[in-house]
């Protein structure tokens, strides 16, 4: 069979195989473009070189040189899909319910890296593509005998879902559209002659609450719909990018600092994945060096620190697993770390690394009521 080898029972691609990494036989080989190896490990057999390297890279700055797992034990990866990644989160959601928690944050990409940095890509495309990352979310959850209700921001939103797509268009009924607060359906005109339809929030047999493209100023209006549940239900926050909406507490015209510290903290991160990029500008050539990197989470799983490698068979190289959720200065100087530069560029790299501050709500932990947020 062209382009695999067999060998010691165990099959091997071609490239695996060039590279001195063998497939166990759990594993389906498979040749493609920027498929991720998970069977894939680094072996001693003497078919290996020293001296061979992944062939694809995203800067000749950078050595994507292949090197065994910081971690003795093996972790889940990001996923190559969005498919994927809302089954491993219901996993990782249903994981935590297990163990008493109530409060659930999950949070990956709505869209791919290259859509998310066009200029033409608009918070209505972000906002549906999440709307189809909860329904496929509600479904599973739906499955397992739960009533799931998804929580959209406000009235305008509700209609307009109802509009494109109408009330239940997936057969379930388990599964409704719902709004973070109480509110009434329908034009206010027409409601002289016509009654107009009350939305409530949550019903007694919701068990899951889904909540979706919400933003800062609302989060209030999710605490009060929480503090309203008799701690029956499971409240989800489906890609509302918590970091993003800390960022804007204590501003003008937003809520205040003590959201966080009497509420957000208590969230628990059970599917988390953030890509990062970063730019240094060097005082030698190359002159500008871009890498990127990932902080991953899959509970119980440990937080883990990834570095970007551009490789076709391995998108993400292991930094570091953390129990403890790393700041983000921290994660900065770990991904940064584990370049593979001139002594000279780390040098420089490192200095710069020095100058970096924690946000205030990775400081005062103090303040906090919980710290389930960093677990």
């Amino acid at each position: 069979m062209p382009g695999f080898l067999f060998i010691n029972g165990t099959s091997s691609c071609f490239h695996c195989r060039k590279q001195g990494w063998k497939k166990s036989t759990r594993y389906f080989c498979s040749v493609g473009p920027k498929r991720r190896y998970s069977g894939c490990q680094v072996t001693l057999s003497a078919t290996s070189s020293s001296s061979s390297r992944p062939d694809h890279v995203d800067s000749p700055t950078i050595s994507t040189h292949k090197e065994p797992n910081l971690s003795s034990q093996q972790f889940v990866a990001p996923p190559e899909d969005f498919h994927s990644a809302v089954r491993a989160a219901f996993q990782s959601a249903q994981c935590a319910r297990e163990k008493g928690h109530r409060l659930i944050e999950i949070e990956f990409p709505a869209l791919s890296t290259m859509r998310l940095s066009s200029a033409d890509c608009g918070a209505y495309e972000v906002f549906d593509a999440n709307r189809y990352h909860a329904v496929q979310l509600a479904k599973l959850f739906a499955s397992s005998g739960d009533q799931v209700a998804i929580c959209l921001p406000d009235i305008v939103e509700y209609e307009r879902v109802l509009e494109k797509n109408g009330d239940e268009p997936w057969m379930y009924s388990n599964i409704r559209w719902s709004v973070i607060q109480s509110s009434y359906a329908g034009n206010p005109i027409t409601s002289i002659w016509v009654k107009r339809k009350k939305i409530e929030p949550l019903q007694p047999q919701d068990t899951v609450c889904i909540i979706v493209g919400v933003s800062c100023q609302e989060l209030t209006a999710v605490e009060k719909l929480i503090e309203t549940d008799n701690h029956s239900t499971t409240f989800v926050l489906l890609n509302v990018e918590l970091d993003k909406l800390r960022s804007d507490l204590g501003l003008l015209g937003f809520p205040s600092k003590s959201l966080q510290y009497r509420f957000l903290c208590q969230f628990l991160s059970a599917y988390y994945w953030r890509n990062r990029s970063f730019v240094r500008f060097l005082s030698q050539p190359p002159f500008v060096l871009k890498y990127e990197g990932a902080l991953f989470r899959a509970y119980p799983e440990p937080w883990q620190v990834l570095l970007q490698t551009g490789d076709e068979l391995q998108r993400y190289r292991q930094v570091a697993c953390l129990q403890r959720r790393p700041t983000g200065v921290q994660f900065r100087k770990m991904v940064t770390q584990a370049l593979v530069v001139e002594d000279a560029i780390k040098e420089q790299i490192s200095k710069d690394e020095n100058k970096g501050k924690d946000v205030w709500w990775e400081q005062d932990e103090k303040h906090s009521i919980s710290q389930t947020w960093k677990y």
